[in-house]
């Protein structure tokens, strides 16, 4: 500190020092030795942050309140964080966390830390939320007058709990047609109160309930808008339902939950569950689909249980539609749903583009030679040979390694296509490869998401406004990085291609692999029935440099 800043602490009866995000108020007094006044300051500041420290930590220490919801300051639904005021009885609380839906007049029981809020003060960090319905006659017309419930409002409140006094919540929970003794409250209104009155506290017993495995509110309020009012009835009985949508949690932490709640250890739903969950875990691999023999050993290695057991559950859910069995050269393959709807569609639209082409372009040979003759270079026999496939049969995979003159052929193509009057659209997997893209072609590119005009469900699934209704505007499409794209979002580049649109696919299935399941270009040129040219020859370098060769 400067002599004047102690100075001027003399004058004052204190001031604050902050470190490290904790306040300490020095009293200071007059003194006129200077260095022992710098000394006795630093003493004080020492004393007071350490002072300062361990109350901070008994503020994070693990605490529970208890009271009545008074007011309700911030909610968003969509989590589950709420702020509120909480009537202990001794003093005003304002709580905040995510703990589902709370509502004025209802008895809550927070578990959590008191901390100081740099903008709103002293607050209390609920963690956990139990509730019980308002007891008290009071505390019941305040939280029905608030308008939690619908049709009821201070008049009606007011009418509901004179007629029913201290039961009035009961009645609405157990018997709603008694409503109808009210007037204004049909039987239609009647029940839209009890089913609202059931969503409100269902939600609040599937976060208390989900918080005990160690499952936060936020993941809670996830299962509750995937379930319903239902939900905690629901994953009682088959707690393994938490291994599938929207929380995919490991088969052996629900595992333990439904050891805990009882369930046999040969029940059929553990066997079921265990089979989904190995086809979901290798979706993360790039299997679309499984040999029904492999997943079956793995599903018993899982439960410890004899593959026959596995085997009898696997033919179980593809009677149920849980999962498909597919045949293919004597062998069964097994796919979880989503997966081979996918392959299905896009098995049957790229059948369908060969047998209905686009239309034909004339002259190419004349075309390229203007080019070579213009652009002073001279094509390769293969890259002549991609040329004439893209152009006179409108569908086109295009591989080769790194300076084999992908890029040369491709804007031969895009030149050629563009000088006819057609619409061309140039997608990559990624925004790196789009740029990389415009740059090589001089025509802009767009990221495969955004040419489809991506939107985003609750689950944060991709949702895309182009589709077969919203078609591409566009005569033909040009996708790079093809090894990058996995099979729903190639799904979804096909289905809002006009017909007739050249499909032109560009790259190198030596090169990454999609992040999702699916091996696009490798089935595609294994088919062998989409037209595909491999490059091989190398211009970029001289043959003979080694980093060419090797790569």
């Amino acid at each position: 500190f400067h002599l004047n800043e102690i100075r001027a602490a003399e004058s004052r009866p204190g001031f604050f020092v902050q470190m490290n995000g904790k306040t300490a108020e020095i009293s200071t007094y007059p003194c006129y030795n200077k260095i022992y006044c710098v000394f006795c300051l630093f003493s004080r500041i020492v004393n007071r942050l350490q002072k300062s420290g361990r109350e901070g930590n008994a503020m994070e220490e693990n605490q529970s309140l208890e009271g009545v919801v008074e007011y309700l300051i911030f909610e968003n639904e969509d989590n589950g964080y709420v702020v509120f005021s909480v009537n202990t009885g001794s003093e005003l609380v304002e709580a905040a966390g995510v703990v589902g839906e709370v509502h004025i007049g209802e008895t809550v029981k927070l578990e959590g830390h008191f901390e100081t809020h740099p903008t709103y003060g002293r607050q209390f960090k609920a963690t956990s939320c139990a509730s019980s319905v308002p007891q008290a006659v009071q505390d019941i017309k305040a939280y029905l007058a608030s308008g939690a419930l619908p049709y009821i409002g201070p008049a009606t409140a007011k009418k509901i709990v004179a007629m029913f006094g201290s039961d009035a919540l009961d009645i609405i929970a157990e018997h709603p047609e008694q409503l109808t003794a009210i007037r204004g409250l049909n039987e239609e209104k009647a029940n839209a109160i009890h089913q609202e009155f059931r969503r409100q506290f269902g939600a609040r017993e599937v976060v208390t309930w989900l918080g005990k495995y160690g499952i936060s509110a936020p993941r809670a309020m996830e299962a509750y808008r995937a379930y319903g009012p239902h939900t905690l009835q629901a994953l009682t009985e088959n707690p393994y339902l938490l291994c599938g949508e929207p929380l995919h949690l490991r088969f052996a932490q629900v595992d333990e939950m439904a050891a805990g709640l009882q369930l046999p250890q040969e029940s059929r739903l553990r066997v079921w569950a265990a089979l989904l969950y190995v086809l979901r875990h290798n979706l993360n691999n790039g299997h679309t689909c499984l040999p029904a023999d492999k997943l079956c050993a793995a599903a018993a290695k899982l439960l410890g249980v004899p593959p026959e057991s596995a085997q009898e559950a696997l033919l179980e859910l593809c009677q149920t539609f849980e999962a498909v069995n597919e045949n293919f050269n004597g062998r069964d393959f097994v796919f979880l749903p989503k997966q081979h709807r996918s392959e299905v569609y896009c098995a049957d639209r790229i059948h369908m583009m060969l047998r209905y082409p686009p239309e034909s372009i004339t002259g190419i040979d004349r075309e390229i030679a203007e080019i070579e003759r213009t652009e002073g270079i001279e094509y390769a026999e293969l890259q002549k040979d991609a040329i004439r496939a893209a152009l006179e049969k409108g569908l086109l995979i295009l591989t080769g390694g790194p300076g084999t003159g992908k890029t040369t052929t491709l804007n031969a193509i895009i030149r050629i296509l563009m000088e006819k009057g057609e619409t061309v659209f140039l997608a990559a997997p990624t925004g790196r490869a789009a740029k990389r893209m415009s740059e090589l072609t001089g025509v802009e590119a767009k990221t495969i998401h955004r040419m489809l005009q991506v939107d985003w469900d609750d689950n944060d699934d991709p949702v895309f406004q182009r589709n077969e209704r919203n078609p591409l505007e566009c005569d033909a499409v040009v996708i790079d990085e093809l090894s990058m794209v996995d099979a729903y979002v190639f799904e979804s580049v096909l289905r809002p291609l006009p017909i007739g649109c050249r499909l032109i696919l560009v790259g190198d299935s030596d090169q990454l692999p999609s992040v999702g399941p699916g091996n696009v270009i490798g089935d595609l040129i294994a088919s062998k029935v989409f037209p595909t040219v491999q490059l091989k020859e190398i211009f970029r370098q001289s043959m003979e440099s080694l980093i060419v060769m090797n790569a």
